[in-house]
């Protein structure tokens, strides 16, 4: 039999066999790490086939690596990812990827990159070596960097002379790329210094209340995140959460919500309700793929605000003719009179927000203004054990994963650690959570849903979960 050093080879050597037979089935060519980015030089992490390979191709990469090296070398490399986090925000937030655009694919030396950013030259270099050393950024000769695939998603796209001019807007108008790697590494970084400080604090390290997370001893405030965030003072960090759950949904195709539901199965004029919808990014795709349901996107007064923007700069036509009707709500609160019962509820990333406690409110009040035939739709990450899945949840329809070959992690494992860093990321904000779908369901059976389906739509990184009223 195999080694497991060779069975793991073996699945990367067959995966990249796959990827490259679709490529060429499909005539598209795997991107270079050496090519920009551009959102259309991605089709080919688009196929079906593609996604899963590279699934495969990760956890077993990742495998390997944890069995070929030694065990101390492993365990030194986790505690310093630390250090790549703290100069990737140093870069992110000194807007060092805005000024090596300039120099093209030739690159700036770290002298030009220190007289337009202000900072010292040969410290420059050290932390851009580092993160070229781990595939972001590319040292084209000695101590002269350009971007690579990975670096450019740093970059707003802005001058250098904009961003001076308005750093509180640095990221409007962007992809989000680069707001969801600064607010992940602003959070991160704040958080982990008391993380273990909370867990044994005999209050906070129980609490499910969301003002005694761990956020609240890293930025020492009484303030729930998100009311911490609309504080005078943090303009840039609210700004820039807007524009990042915008660019989540760039993320992953923009269809894939679409396959995630029946939309089909709506009554025509059906009333869709986006609950804490932010500026609406996901309403938008169904406004345009089913032009004849009519939308509420909910979110709070001040997020409407920029969702009306948003609108008028995207599909204005539909905000225009009350197609589209943008609501300012409290989530905990009952939900606004509508003349009909809604046929659609959507929650998208927004119950992993909250722990179980804040969860089944939400959940309870959607329930008390539903109707019999309304359905409710919630789209997360789903937490998968390292293990075999138990009978019960595989009992859920749709829920069972498909088998990996050996000797892989049933969880795909370091293909789905976001997952994993999202739920910590989660419980670090407002003591909110990633969920198992086990979990889901006895969440929401307590709060009068039953969980009837789950889909995973290729390409997601979802779960998109049905439930209908008990």
């Amino acid at each position: 039999m195999p080694s497991i050093l060779k069975q793991l080879s073996n699945l990367i050597a067959a995966s990249v066999d796959q990827i490259d037979a679709a490529c060429e089935a499909q005539g598209l060519q795997f991107p270079s790490l050496d090519e920009p980015f551009s959102p259309e030089s991605e089709g080919a992490r688009h196929i079906p086939d593609v996604l899963k390979a590279i699934d495969i191709i990760v956890v077993a990469a990742n495998q390997l690596i944890a069995t070929a090296q030694p065990p101390i070398s492993s365990a030194i490399d986790f505690s310093n990812r630390l250090f790549t986090a703290a100069v990737l925000h140093a870069v992110n937030e000194a807007n060092i990827a805005e000024i090596v655009r300039e120099g093209g694919p030739k690159g700036l030396h770290v002298s030009e990159i220190a007289n337009k950013s202000g900072l010292d030259a040969d410290r420059i270099g050290r932390l851009l070596r580092l993160l070229a050393t781990n595939y972001v950024f590319k040292e084209v000769s000695p101590d002269v960097f350009s971007h690579n695939r990975i670096s450019a998603l740093l970059d707003t796209g802005k001058s250098l002379e904009t961003l001076k001019k308005d750093p509180i807007g640095k990221h409007d108008g962007t992809t989000g790329f680069s707001a969801i790697i600064g607010g992940t590494l602003d959070q991160g970084l704040a958080c982990g210094g008391v993380l273990l400080e909370t867990l044994q604090d005999p209050k906070f390290g129980h609490s499910q209340e969301p003002n005694e997370a761990v956020s609240n001893k890293a930025y020492n405030t009484t303030l729930q995140a998100f009311e911490f965030l609309e504080l005078p003072g943090n303009e840039a960090r609210f700004r820039r959460l807007g524009v990042a759950m915008d660019g989540s949904s760039r993320m992953h195709p923009p269809d894939t919500l679409l396959k995630g539901f029946s939309f089909a199965t709506l009554p025509e004029n059906g009333l869709v309700v986006d609950v804490a919808g932010g500026l609406g990014s996901v309403s938008l795709v169904i406004a345009k793929a089913y032009p004849k349901l009519n939308i509420i996107v909910e979110d709070r007064p001040q997020v409407m605000i920029e969702a009306e923007k948003f609108w008028m700069s995207n599909l204005p036509k539909a905000l225009n003719t009350n197609r589209v009707r943008l609501v300012g709500i409290d989530m905990f609160a009952a939900q606004p009179e509508v003349s009909n019962k809604p046929d659609l509820f959507i929650l998208r990333q927004i119950l992993h927000d909250w722990s179980d406690l804040y969860a089944h409110k939400i959940l309870k009040h959607l329930r008390d203004a539903a109707g019999l035939n309304t359905r409710l739709l919630i789209a997360e990450s789903v937490l998968s054990y390292a293990c075999e899945q138990s009978s019960d949840e595989v009992a859920i329809k749709g829920a069972k994963l498909p088998a990996l070959p050996a000797p892989l992690l049933p969880n795909v494992g370091g293909a789905n650690a976001l997952t994993c860093f999202k739920d910590i990321a989660m419980m670090m904000l407002q003591n909110g959570q990633e969920r198992t779908l086990l979990q889901y369901a006895n969440l929401l059976k307590s709060a009068g849903w039953e969980l009837k389906e789950v889909r995973r739509p290729v390409g997601s990184g979802h779960g998109h979960l049905t439930a209908v009223p008990i």
